[in-house]
């Protein structure tokens, strides 16, 4: 019985096996029964940047700058919407107005019609 002499591992197989190994636990696996499977890689771990004060200051500028930029679109945006619904409101109010009250003649007609009985039941009820 010939035992196989054992060889020590290289490094450059260990760096392989431990990048493998980091590789698969970057991945995460989302499955759901066999026919659907998503795969995220998070990748590796980044160490933290310190910044300087000046690049914050930088950064917090263009953050500011977006932030603005995106409440301006929406206030436009609301100020859009707002418009069109007084627009809308406006037209509704002219229709229903035209609607319930008689036109300016009719009015003038029925206004002249009533002095002229009341002017002539005056002459009748002094004689």
């Amino acid at each position: 019985m010939a035992a196989k002499a054992r060889e020590p591992l290289s490094i450059e197989s260990l760096l392989q096996k431990q990048k493998e190994e980091r590789e698969a636990a970057s991945k995460v696996s989302l499955c759901h029964g066999s026919t659907v499977c998503l795969s995220i890689d998070i990748g590796e771990p980044t160490q933290p940047k310190f910044l300087s004060k000046e690049e914050r200051a930088k950064l917090a500028i263009e953050k500011r700058t977006q932030e603005l930029r995106e409440q301006r679109e929406k206030d436009q945006l609301q100020r859009a919407d707002r418009d069109a619904f007084e627009r809308q409101a406006a037209e509704l109010r002219s229709r229903e107005r035209d609607i319930r009250a008689p036109s300016s003649s009719f009015r003038r007609m029925h206004t002249s019609y009533h002095s002229y009985a009341r002017h002539v039941t005056d002459i009748f009820a002094c004689s």
